[in-house]
């Protein structure tokens, strides 16, 4: 499965326990900034039984300043 954004691929490498790793495929041109979210936040859970969420990551591309 995968996402086209721009000139850039978003693409779900991987599923693991309700966490899903992604991966992007694009140009040499285009300049890419990877942000994780939520690796050092404790997530507070509703019930004792629940585990807490798993961190999400935010991908965006920007195009490189021309040359």
């Amino acid at each position: 499965q995968s996402l086209i954004v721009g000139d850039a691929e978003i693409v779900v490498t991987r599923t693991r326990h309700g966490a899903v790793q992604l991966g992007i495929k694009a140009p040499d041109s285009i300049d890419i900034y990877r942000k994780e979210l939520g690796e050092n936040r404790k997530w507070q859970s509703r019930s004792s039984t629940q585990e807490p969420s798993p961190p999400t990551e935010e991908l965006s591309a920007r195009p490189s300043s021309g040359s």
